[in-house]
């Protein structure tokens, strides 16, 4: 049925179906019934049944329009699902190019760092106290001096001590993956933040320093795009955010599953290209290119 895709197109079936002769035009719909002159008198055995030949005919009409407007309508479904796919990726995109514009999701990392790291430092607390409640536990059961009754009353209050903090470290672990996971979340979204930054920076840079070369040397294109690609502002910018290759490669990133370190790394990064942007040799550099480029 791919040819009911002409017929779609033909019809102009976002505003209206196509009718059954446009259907079965676009189709090049030809019977498959074979008969002779005498199936206009005696009929013709069509799906497991005789008929008379008119009817054999527009029975397989009929079956054949029911199947192209069956795979009609599911082609329209589909195409309804890309496009509010395609609605539903730009809407995400605009909403983080709004977002990161205004540096929405470095904050957000930073603050999902200082929860997890604020539970990290309530679990260690309980798991320290879990530790001194067992080491307790084992200095009772091997302490001679203390009467029978007084000592099973402490260790009773050590075994109750014990199911709360383990309660209660079960509680805080499980808090503490739910940060993690909140703080890889946004290890990601601060990472695009940051290659947005990166290449906004970068990209006005690199024309102005095409347009220096071009001004100076009488090369091609593809050359002059490498020259500027390789120059010096270029070079400092991008070994400033720590993408020596001038482009984002996996091996750039701190090869670590820790998510504290990543978050570290991440924040390091943005203020190595805002230290220099704000430098006077950024600013100097720059000057020389608009000056060769007028």
């Amino acid at each position: 049925m791919s040819a009911v895709l002409t017929a779609a197109e033909v019809a102009d079936s976002k505003f209206r179906e196509p009718t059954d002769e446009e259907l079965l035009a676009s189709c090049r719909f030809v019977s498959s019934i074979r008969a002779g002159p005498s199936a206009q008198v005696s009929g013709v055995y069509w799906c497991g049944k005789y008929m008379s030949l008119t009817d054999a005919l527009q029975a397989e009409k009929d079956d054949f329009l029911r199947q192209a407007r069956a795979a009609l309508k599911r082609k329209q479904e589909a195409e309804a699902q890309a496009a509010a796919a395609a609605a539903e990726r730009e809407r995400r995109q605009q909403e983080f190019e709004q977002n990161a514009a205004r540096g929405h999701y470095r904050k957000e990392l930073a603050l999902a760092l200082a929860q997890y790291q604020k539970k990290l430092a309530i679990v260690s607390e309980t798991k320290q106290a879990v530790a001194t409640a067992r080491a307790e536990r084992s200095k009772l059961e091997c302490d001679v001096s203390t009467s029978v009754e007084k000592l099973q009353g402490l260790l009773a209050r050590n075994a109750d001590l014990l199911a709360v903090l383990t309660t209660r470290l079960t509680a805080h672990q499980d808090k503490a993956n739910s940060h993690k996971a909140a703080l890889n979340n946004a290890i990601q979204d601060a990472r695009r933040e940051l290659v947005r930054k990166w290449q906004t920076v970068r990209q006005p840079v690199l024309e102005k320093a095409a347009r220096a070369v071009s001004a100076l040397f009488s090369l091609s294109d593809h050359d002059v795009k490498d020259v500027a690609n390789h120059s010096r502002l270029i070079y400092d910018i991008d070994h400033a955010v720590g993408f020596p290759r001038g482009y984002v490669n996996s091996v750039d990133w701190p090869y670590t599953e820790d998510p504290v370190t990543l978050a570290e790394d991440i924040e390091r990064r943005f203020v190595g290209l805002e230290t220099y942007l704000a430098s006077p040799l950024y600013s100097n550099r720059l000057e020389v290119i608009s000056h060769v480029t007028g």
